[in-house]
Order: structure tokens, then sequence, then C-alpha cells
């Protein structure tokens, strides 16, 4: 049985597809998708210079939580290294920013659910990520 949504502007709700609300009633987390928790969303630079490889909703790939979770404290942190030329091949919207890339952003434009068109994108952006060596 979903919990019906009350009407505020807090996290109010946990339905039965393990998605949480806003009171607009915008999904604001759904890991009930498969894409959403093991496909890479963003991939975001950490401290020690390698990357969080992460799902849709900013979780390290594979995590289907609600919970905060910091990424050094698990091991998530990938040793790759993203050019600003190879942020750009990566980035939906063909940024060289190294901190933040994202693979794919809301809406119809780039979210691989959304067309075939996005997919394919999308899955050009996995296999440019798949040539690139871990370094240890």
């Amino acid at each position: 049985m979903a919990v019906k949504p009350i009407r505020t502007h807090a996290i109010i709700a946990i339905s039965d597809n393990i998605g949480l609300y806003l009171a607009n009633g915008v999904n604001f987390m759904n890991i009930s998708n498969f894409y959403r928790v093991y496909l890479p969303y963003c991939l975001q630079k950490q401290p020690n210079g390698g990357y969080a490889v992460l799902n849709r909703e900013y979780k390290p790939v594979g995590f289907a939580s609600d919970k905060y979770i910091v990424y050094g404290e698990f091991p998530v942190v990938s040793k790759i290294e993203i050019t600003p030329e190879m942020a750009k091949k990566l980035s939906f919207t063909g940024s060289d920013d190294v901190s933040m890339v994202y693979l794919y952003g809301n809406g119809m434009d780039s979210d691989p659910k959304d067309s075939v068109k996005n997919r394919v994108a999308y899955f050009e952006k996995l296999a440019l990520l798949a040539g690139l060596d871990v370094l240890f």
C-alpha cells in the first residue's frame, strides 16, 4: 500500500517502491529503477584525486539507500584520470569541468530511459569510461 504524500515542504513519506517524495508530488528519490541504482550518473572528484562513480541518487553505484554516505568510508573511489578533454566527451553538456562530470541530466533531453537516442549517447559515454585505465 502506497503512502500518499502530505502537502508540506519536507520529505514526508516512503512509498511501497522505496521512493521518497516531496510535497509537490515530484519523486525525490526513487531507488526502484535498476538504472538509477546500478548505472553511473556522474563522476565526482575526491580529495585524493580519485573519482566516486555515483548513481542517480548520488550514492556509489550499486548503493540503494536513503542514508547519507561518506564515500571515503567505503572502497568506492576509482583512481582514474579524467582530463578536461575527456570530461568534455563524457559530459552531457560538453563541460570540461573535471571536478563533477554528469553523464546525463534531468528530463527528456538526455535521460537514457526516455529515448533510444539518449540511450545510444549514454552507452557511448560508458564505452569511453570502459577504456580508461584504473590506476593503483
